[in-house]
């Protein structure tokens, strides 16, 4: 059983493989907290987008271990050694000692904190990503960005296959059914909250989200396919899966621009989302997907809300 998260202006869909967490060196004999209440991440004025996203991501095991893993290493030369004990708070180090030298590194070091049950530091990662600290940023744009800095990202990147095809009637009077596919990794979906023909009133959910995004676009008119062996011809335009990842997310697009008002607001509409996901009664598989590739079944495991406006909020 896989898992699912979501969030009111992101909706992540979590599924880490079944396992033990192995923290490298010193981490691994640490004893969970005695005490009943956990450290969290010190915000550095309006990064709480950055803190929900990196408590989350320290709550799938997989990924945490993955991260301390390519950091740290017991196995690693003396220079590593050394970077193990200064990315664990309980080695008794200098704090002036040699930053973190990479994203990796600096989100190693938040989570070896937090590990520790030591309040969480976000400086280095803020500096190595750019960002200022001071303003507000997009959840799901910044959960990208730290994600592209990762070594191994296998967990949340799967592919979906794009295609553009005549429709049946165009390939049966042309007699050849014309396709063209190109294939695309992707470590989120961004769903529609409010998808096509249904009222602004009315409740959403994952599976009509999902539903709605799978749906093939039919190009007629002036929209039409413009064949290099046949002219223009009515197609059918859409994505199918090629490979889910162990940990899916899902982005929901609570931002729109309003053409009318000139603004972008938000979508304040209840979402509906299950603890259980099969991905397999909405997602669309391509033809020649792996059996691998086919694991659909999901559990909900965290949820990233916005709360306010779109031009002010908190998450």
């Amino acid at each position: 059983m896989r898992s699912v998260v979501a969030v009111t202006a992101t909706l992540l869909a979590c599924a880490p493989p079944r396992g033990g967490l192995v923290l490298p060196g010193v981490l691994a004999k640490q004893k969970p907290p005695t005490t009943s209440f956990y450290a969290g991440l010190r915000n550095q004025g309006n990064t709480c987008y950055l803190n929900s996203l990196v408590q989350t991501l320290y709550h799938v095991r997989p990924f945490r271990e993955t991260v301390l893993r390519t950091c740290v290493s017991l196995d690693a030369p003396p220079p590593k050694r050394r970077l193990l004990s200064r990315l664990n708070p309980l080695s008794g180090r200098r704090k002036s000692q040699r930053p973190p030298g990479s994203t990796a590194e600096a989100l190693a070091a938040i989570f070896a904190r937090l590990a520790s049950n030591a309040t969480g530091e976000t400086r280095w990662l803020t500096s190595f990503l750019g960002v200022d600290p001071l303003e507000q940023q997009d959840a799901q744009e910044f959960l990208r960005l730290v994600l592209d800095e990762i070594p191994d990202v296998s967990l949340y990147a799967g592919e979906v296959a794009s295609y553009l095809r005549l429709t049946d009637e165009e390939a049966a009077m042309v007699g050849e059914r014309l396709e063209k596919v190109r294939r695309e990794r992707f470590l989120d979906l961004s769903l529609d909250v409010v998808s096509p023909g249904t009222t602004s009133s009315s409740t959403s959910s994952v599976a009509d989200a999902l539903r709605s995004f799978f749906a093939p676009e039919h190009l007629t008119g002036d929209e039409r396919w413009r064949t290099a062996e046949y002219g223009l011809r009515d197609a059918l335009k859409g994505v199918r899966v090629t490979q889910l990842p162990p940990i899916l997310v899902l982005h929901l697009k609570r931002f729109a621009y309003d053409a009318s008002r000139g603004l972008v607001r938000k979508v304040d509409r209840r979402f509906d989302f299950p603890v259980d996901l099969d991905a397999a009664d909405h997602v669309p598989f391509a033809e020649d997907a792996k059996k691998e590739a086919r694991h659909t079944r999901y559990r909900l495991h965290a949820v990233v809300c916005h709360v306010g406006a779109a031009a002010a909020g908190h998450y």
